[in-house]
């Protein structure tokens, strides 16, 4: 019987390495995989925020229609929840939060300096939070 054991020893140990060979590889793909998504999307989000700022600026520094168009400003808040959700939580709760923002002022953009000033806030603290989501990957 210890004979038997000591021949199944090796192959037993193969194979243990093997699926753990295997396990390690398919986690770290997984986590690179979800890097990536989180990366790219977080640089995506940072472009539409800067974008959705310009919007805001030009609706109540400088109202043009075109650049200060609120409307445009819906399409990028919609955008950044989108991609917020292959992000971590906190992003996601932000970006919920930055699309309230907007909901409230949006209205008031051109005449309010406090909309304005709360918006710009808002779009501040989502991009702090997506650049610490970025400085956190591994």
């Amino acid at each position: 019987m210890a004979a038997k054991i000591r021949e199944l020893i090796l192959p037993l140990t193969s194979l243990f390495v093997a699926f753990s060979a295997l396990w390690y590889n398919t986690w770290r793909n997984e986590m690179s995989e979800r890097n990536r998504n989180v990366r790219a999307a977080g640089f995506e989000i940072i472009k539409d925020l800067a974008a959705l700022q310009l919007v805001a600026n030009y609706a109540h520094y400088a109202p043009d229609g075109n650049r200060g168009n609120t409307i445009a400003g819906w399409s990028e808040i919609l955008l950044i929840e989108d991609l917020a959700m292959v992000m971590p939580d906190g992003v996601q709760r932000q970006a919920h939060k930055l699309h309230d923002q907007w909901e409230v002022h949006v209205g008031q953009l051109q005449e309010s300096e406090a909309d304005n000033d709360a918006v710009i806030a808002e779009i501040s603290n989502t991009r702090e939070i997506v650049l610490s989501s970025l400085k956190d990957l591994r």
